[in-house]
């Protein structure tokens, strides 16, 4: 059966934006910390990006001394840099995502990990509104939500589905959290190798996105 819908990730998919793998967002979380005079390193800042539960976030926030409201802070700033690296063209999409958004005639959504305004702030600044019928991404109002909500929770797919009215959606993404959460939503996976393969079984692998439309439009296996 013919895929009637697209779930794409943001980032490594759509966007050019593992500059420097986001050590520059490492960085900047650690000099927030020595600014409170608080000592956590790059491995510590990783803590907190994969960090997906509540009590996850909670066990950083307690060890580290930085509490959940300074994680918020430092996760928003994080956000703020990334939309002005975006206005200053240091990212941008990569050359082939127009293209390939305008090939696949089916509805589409973006779904990313992303704090809600950066995503947004992409699908305006690039001119990405006319592809897309949902965006999804957690906000940071509520710290606690904000990671338990990301994928590999499906909730946001599930979410994006019931509004695409998709009976055979498939994801497109490039990191292992894409692939989990579709099989948690129990729907089909693209992984695009963008960003250092993977070890999971999704339903298909490519090497650029343009093999995505072929996948897509043309009904390749």
């Amino acid at each position: 059966m013919r895929y009637d819908a697209v779930i794409f990730d943001k980032d490594g998919v759509l966007l050019d934006s593992m500059d420097d793998n986001f050590k520059w967002a490492d960085r900047m979380r650690v000099e927030i910390a020595q600014k409170l005079g608080k000592d956590i390193d790059m491995g510590t800042s990783q803590e907190i990006v994969h960090a997906r539960t509540a009590e996850e976030l909670e066990r950083i926030a307690q060890r580290t001394g930085l509490g959940t409201a300074i994680i918020k802070e430092m996760e928003e700033e994080v956000a703020r840099r990334k939309i002005q690296k975006m206005e200053k063209g240091e990212i941008g999409l990569f050359p082939t995502t127009k293209k390939v958004l305008q090939k696949v005639s089916v509805p589409k959504a973006v779904v990313s990990n992303a704090p809600y305004q950066t995503t947004r702030f992409t699908v305006e600044k690039f001119g990405l509104e006319k592809y897309f019928e949902v965006v999804k991404s957690p906000g940071t109002s509520d710290i606690k939500e904000y990671v338990e909500l990301k994928k590999p929770n499906p909730q946001m797919l599930e979410e994006s589905i019931e509004h695409l009215e998709a009976e055979n959606p498939v994801v497109v993404g490039d990191s292992d959290d894409d692939i989990k959460a579709a099989k948690n939503a129990g729907i089909d996976s693209i992984f695009v190798n963008t960003n250092g393969g993977t070890d999971l079984n999704p339903s298909h692998k490519v090497e650029d996105l343009h093999t995505v439309v072929d996948i897509v439009e043309g009904g390749l296996t």
